[in-house]
This record gives C-alpha cells, sequence and structure tokens, in this order.
C-alpha cells in the first residue's frame, strides 16, 4: 500500500508518541513480569478502540475461518466490556509501536536502498563512455553528482 507521506503523521510525531506511550507501560511492565496479568489478553477482540482495526489484519496461527468464532463467542460471553486503564495503555503502545515505529523503520530501510542503487547509478555512469552525450544530459548529470554527493 503507498500513502502519501504529506498527507499523514510524521515518523518523529509517532516515534514520540510511542515513547509517551512506552513510558504509560513503565509501572506495570518491569523486568520481573509480576504486573503482566493485569492485562487482559481479549482487548483485542472485544475492544470497540481496537476491534476494527484488527479485523482485516493477517492472522498468524488462524485463519478468519477459526478466529470469527472465537470472536463472536467472547462478544456474546461479555456484551458489557469495559476494559482497564492498563490493557488500554498496552495495547495502545503495541498499536503505535505496529504504525509508528516499525513502519518509520521500514521506510527508512526502503530509503536506504534507493540510496544504494543512486550510488550504483552515478558509479555506473562516471565509467560510462559520455562522448556521445549533449549538454543537457551532461548538465543532468553534474547535478545528480552535485545530489548525491551532498546526500550520500
Amino acid at each position: 500500500m503507498k500513502i502519501d507521506r504529506r498527507a499523514v503523521s510524521s515518523d518523529a510525531f509517532m516515534v514520540t508518541w510511542a515513547r509517551v506511550l512506552l513510558k504509560f507501560c513503565d509501572p506495570f511492565l518491569d523486568s520481573t513480569y509480576s504486573k503482566i496479568h493485569l492485562i487482559d489478553s481479549r482487548y483485542p477482540f472485544l475492544s470497540k478502540r481496537l476491534s476494527p482495526l484488527i479485523k482485516d489484519t493477517t492472522r498468524v496461527h488462524a485463519d478468519t475461518d477459526q478466529s470469527n468464532p472465537i470472536e463472536t463467542h467472547l462478544i456474546s460471553e461479555y456484551p458489557s466490556y469495559k476494559s482497564n486503564f492498563i490493557s488500554d495503555i498496552f495495547w495502545m503502545t503495541c498499536t503505535y509501536m505496529h504504525y509508528g515505529v516499525l513502519a518509520a523503520i521500514r521506510f527508512w530501510d526502503s530509503v536506504g536502498k534507493q540510496i544504494e542503487e543512486m550510488r550504483g547509478e552515478i558509479s555506473r555512469i562516471q565509467h560510462q563512455d559520455r562522448s556521445g552525450w549533449g549538454t543537457r544530459q551532461e548538465e543532468a548529470f553534474r547535478g545528480l553528482k552535485v545530489m548525491g554527493s551532498t546526500f550520500f
């Protein structure tokens, strides 16, 4: 899926929010996992906040046919589900890590690959016979080299 990066929140904004949410998680995600039982594992299925987001996501251990009966059973078993603050923060943090930090890592990884491709192209053109080039091609190549030396 291709997004317009000018129309969505910046990577810095998403990473900052993820950091704030991780700070909220500090009290109950200690190194001994003594309070992990406070996180409700049914939250992704029962929460009205997160459930619409994960409806169409890829499931690792079950397909939609296997997970839908479980979800309908949980919804019928807990019709007036109320989540606690810890579950809200934990699952919101997981979501922000997925949509914010991991998306930023994937994006900048692709930018790094594009930079490597550009370096290869500049190197290939430098070693190529350019005797038949006109002035426009030479000017474009000089601009590419300047841009390459600035960013690469």
